[in-house]
């Protein structure tokens, strides 16, 4: 599931989405118990995507921040149900992908949400205020120099 090339997020979330979709008739005809899981871990990892896609047309970085959470929540969800069914050996090597991709969404996802809810300082600001003390120094050691 994972490539050496970085990919994009959302990208990788389509493709963890698409994964599952297409191993889900498998899972779920595999008993009742199976069902069920393969219904949670669907759920869960087509939610992640569509949680990504939805930050990608955020109105705002906060708004961002709360889809990618839900995104985080999402992705620890997916990864339980698919430990849970990867418990069953026949489903072991079936869902160890699942988990490997899950957690690194985790991970990834943990890191982007705690960046978004970082206060952010506006370069423009900040090289305003520079610019600010620097005119009111040159005007007070212009001003000294004429007393």
């Amino acid at each position: 599931m994972t490539q050496p090339a970085p990919r994009e997020l959302r990208g990788r979330a389509f493709e963890l989405a698409v994964h599952v979709f297409n191993l889900y008739p498998r899972l779920a005809a595999a008993g009742p118990a199976h069902e069920f899981i393969a219904r949670q871990l669907l759920k869960a990892a087509t939610s992640i995507g569509s949680q990504l896609e939805e930050g990608h047309a955020a109105s705002s970085r906060r708004d961002m921040a709360e889809k990618h959470s839900i995104g985080l929540r999402e992705s620890r969800e997916a990864n339980y149900w698919a430990r849970v069914g990867a418990a069953d050996p026949r489903w072991t090597q079936d869902l160890k992908p699942i988990i490997t991709e899950t957690y690194e969404f985790i991970a990834m996802l943990t890191a982007s949400v705690r960046k978004l809810r970082r206060p952010q300082i506006i370069p423009s600001a900040v090289s305003l205020l520079t610019l600010l003390t620097s005119v009111s120094v040159l005007l007070l050691t212009y001003f000294l120099l004429l007393t």
